[in-house]
């Protein structure tokens, strides 16, 4: 699956297509401040990485300064700031530990806040593929992000992307 991303200018385009919207974005910014204009690269670049992998996995990106954008990099950071804690580390060695360590409910609240964003992202995806592709293989819609290769190798192994149990 990830061959098929590779060999083809995807990728690269992806990479290209967002690192000049985010230098369009920073030139706009430090030109309407002045040319001594202080700008966090780190807020641009978040968008920058954050969208070529929007695209490469999903098959959309965000516009910069985008809320939900945001709010799925809050949960992601969240979730590994966490995972890397001391306090996770406690409770992975003692698991009746997670009663009494508040980091443990906010990982547990962000991890499924991020795997409920993915399932309903898949749960889209499928809907279209299967809607499109009920009349024959050969009229599913074009492959060109992770999701759209998976649900297309799964319908010409099993002839479904229905089953939920192997998705």
């Amino acid at each position: 699956m990830l061959r098929q991303l590779a060999q083809e200018d995807r990728t690269k385009h992806a990479i290209q297509r967002h690192t000049r919207l985010m230098v369009e974005k920073l030139a706009s910014t430090a030109s309407s401040r002045g040319c001594t204009a202080i700008v966090d690269p780190i807020y641009h670049l978040s968008f920058c990485f954050g969208n070529i992998i929007h695209e490469l996995v999903m098959g959309w990106w965000y516009t910069i300064g985008s809320p939900e954008f945001l709010r799925v990099k809050r949960l992601f950071d969240d979730t590994l700031t966490a995972v890397a804690s001391p306090s996770m580390l406690v409770v992975d060695c003692w698991p009746w530990m997670r009663h009494f360590i508040p980091t443990y409910y906010s990982y547990c609240r962000d991890g499924f806040a991020l795997q409920k964003f993915f399932a309903d992202a898949v749960e889209e995806r499928m809907a279209e593929f299967c809607d499109s592709g009920s009349e024959g293989k050969e009229l599913l819609p074009p492959a060109d992000n992770f999701i759209d290769i998976y649900l297309r190798e799964h319908w010409q192994d099993t002839g479904s992307a229905e089953d939920r149990e192997i998705l």
